[in-house]
């Protein structure tokens, strides 16, 4: 963002190393608020990961780690109702290996 230059390569790079250029300059963690159009649920107790369209159409995927319950809270498998109705969300995650893993779910305001 400042026009510093923090990795160079030259030639094929590894996807590794790649990526672990890209999460040096890259939040290392951060919330989106949006809506949810998918959920990956293999079960009614597990949540793999979902998908969330941002006010500005980007479509973002979250895995879901240890999630954060307190002061508004929800867990992962509330994520089918809100896709249901409609109704917004906001994600705090953490990126672990170029991923986004969410790690508290809040109704949008």
């Amino acid at each position: 963002g400042a026009g510093k230059v923090t990795a160079k390569f030259e030639a094929v790079v590894a996807e590794d190393e790649l990526r672990a250029a890209f999460d040096t300059v890259a939040p290392a963690s951060g919330s989106a608020e949006g809506i949810v159009i998918a959920v990956d649920q293999p079960s009614i107790t597990k949540v793999n990961s979902f998908t969330l369209r941002t006010a500005s159409g980007e479509e973002l995927v979250f895995d879901v780690g240890a999630l954060d319950l307190t002061n508004g809270g929800f867990n992962a498998g509330h994520l089918r109702e809100h896709m249901a109705t409609g109704t917004g969300i906001v994600v705090d995650f953490t990126l672990i290996d170029g991923k986004r893993v969410a790690n508290r779910l809040t109704d949008a305001v």
